[in-house]
């Protein structure tokens, strides 16, 4: 034996002593061996457990499950809570330290909005686990009407809460009759604080949870499915239901760094103050029990001309299912979904066109520059949009860049380029989106829209004659022009005598000017 208890013990045992151990062979009464020993007893007059250090540590924020979303209208995966899932923890040290270490369950808490789903419990494997103690039913649901919930990774839900590491160093602290003072049974406890737990989506959680969802990380710890039963596809409107049995999950280890009060040296000479101190925890399915922990899924998409094609994996991280879709097949539109083809090209609403961008009044004309504003909307994004135009009956196109307004999302704006007057344009606007479908907008009957460049007419002021003057033979007609489209003007002059009609005087004069002979005409006084 490594050990034995003297009897009988009493307070009359003090000092020196001397002891026989016998040593017997089972099944035999008769004592086999026997050896003398000399023992010093002290009486133990004071004892009490001290606790030589204590803190708390702040591990963040810890992730329990993800619920991983299909790609799919109206799709979600579920988790059924059971009491066959536990959530096993478990300690370790990175060096020798002196002392033991064990789960303190004095130490445990819960704050203020924590879960209290999760029972902590004494179990063989671990050095605890939280078991789920109520069944209720957590979703994770796509928002067909929220764009920033589409596809695996984003309408995904974390399931979690934050820890607080607490513990203590404890030791027997022991004093004897002849004045022995010393320190024995050196042990650390430690325990976790619960607090604030959350159902959080992918935008909203931790950078440290998203990095474990397989979306995030390249599909790291991902057990992807071989058969064909692992390859699932939904089309023409129909859904797919599932519910599967979840696999214990891999273990997960985050570690941080404790440090002890330097005076204990001297109570525990070869102790280590300073070590990395690690916790594990697993997702498990408890083996003594029926009802294990489960998940469901339906992927379903109630726009006929969809198609959904994904494999079909586990996260060995937590156990949920966990769907890769193939971007080369599956195509879905409004909402378009993540890692999935837009087959809908885009919606070009009606133009509005203002012709008068010179704001003269007078329109389109010269100095014009026509300004087209148009509403447009594509699922996947719009790269490219133009006004195409020509202003050769349609022989050659020519095009401009439409560009979508910064204060108003989804209204496009561009400009046609202005033309020579008399020039008939004709024009339409075309739209690509990311998954190369492209949309024109025509008039009603499917021809381009045309617009004729107006001439504007030219203005004219008589300077001379202007009233009560005297000519003799000659009369010298003067007067300004203007044009506003620039073009070269010519002048016919006439004459109207007393109301008797226009008599022509000239044509095709250039000049401002004009001496008019009227020594050969008869005027009334």
């Amino acid at each position: 034996k490594s050990s034995t208890i003297l009897n009988p013990y009493n307070a009359s045992i003090d000092g020196p002593v001397n002891a026989v151990l016998y040593g017997y062979e089972l099944g035999n009464p008769n004592p086999i061996v026997n050896d003398s020993r000399n023992f010093t007893f002290g009486k133990l007059t004071w004892e009490a457990i001290e606790v030589l250090d204590e803190d708390t540590e702040f591990l963040g924020d810890q992730l329990y499950l993800i619920l991983h979303d299909p790609n799919g209208d109206r799709s979600y995966s579920g988790f059924a809570e059971q009491t066959g899932l536990s959530f096993g923890v478990g300690s370790s040290v990175s060096i020798s330290t002196g002392f033991s270490i064990s789960a303190g369950f004095s130490l445990f808490g819960t704050g203020a909005g924590a879960s209290t789903k999760l029972k902590v419990k004494y179990t063989d494997k671990y050095d605890f686990r939280f078991e789920v103690t109520e069944k209720t039913e957590l979703t994770s649901s796509l928002d067909r009407f929220n764009k920033d919930y589409i596809g695996p990774g984003y309408g995904d839900t974390y399931w979690g809460e934050a820890w607080t590491i607490n513990w203590q160093l404890k030791g027997m602290h022991r004093t004897y009759f002849n004045g022995t003072t010393r320190y024995e049974e050196p042990t650390m406890d430690y325990g976790l604080i619960r607090s604030g737990e959350v159902l959080l989506g992918d935008h909203h959680a931790p950078a440290e949870w998203r990095a474990l969802n397989p979306v995030h990380n390249d599909w790291a710890n991902v057990e992807w499915g071989e058969g064909v039963e692992d390859n699932i596809t939904v089309t023409d409107g129909s859904s797919y239901s599932n519910t599967k049995e979840v696999t214990t999950s891999d273990t997960r280890t985050f570690e941080f760094q404790m440090n002890l009060d330097a005076s204990l040296s001297l109570k525990f000479p070869g102790v280590t103050l300073s070590f990395t101190f690690g916790l594990e925890v697993k997702t498990y399915i408890e083996s003594e029990v029926t009802d294990v922990y489960t998940t469901s899924y339906t992927i379903h998409d109630d726009e006929s001309p969809d198609l959904l094609s994904m494999q079909r994996g586990v996260d060995t991280l937590f156990g949920t299912p966990i769907f890769r879709p193939y971007p080369s097949i599956c195509k879905t539109s409004n909402p378009l979904e993540h890692n999935t083809i837009d087959y809908i090209p885009p919606v070009i609403e009606f133009p509005n066109v203002n012709f008068d961008s010179s704001l003269d009044g007078l329109a389109p004309c010269e100095d014009d520059s026509p300004i087209v504003t148009v509403d447009i909307f594509d699922e996947g994004g719009i790269p490219s949009a133009l006004i195409s135009f020509s202003i050769n009956d349609g022989a050659n196109w020519d095009s401009i860049i439409l560009s979508e307004q910064i204060a108003n999302p989804g209204t496009w704006e561009g400009l046609i380029p202005s033309q020579d007057h008399g020039t008939i344009v004709l024009w339409y606007i075309k739209v690509w989106d990311y998954g190369g479908s492209y949309s024109n907008r025509t008039d009603p009957h499917g021809n381009p829209y045309q617009y004729t460049v107006i001439n504007r007419a030219p203005t004219i002021l008589i300077t001379t004659p202007n009233g009560n003057e005297a000519f003799e033979n000659t009369m010298r007609i003067e007067w300004s022009a203007l044009d506003h489209d620039d073009d070269d003007l010519t002048f016919t002059i006439a004459y109207n005598l007393a109301d008797t009609g226009w008599r022509l005087i000239e044509t095709g004069v250039s000049a401002s000017y004009y001496d008019w002979d009227i020594s050969g005409i008869e005027f009334c006084d």
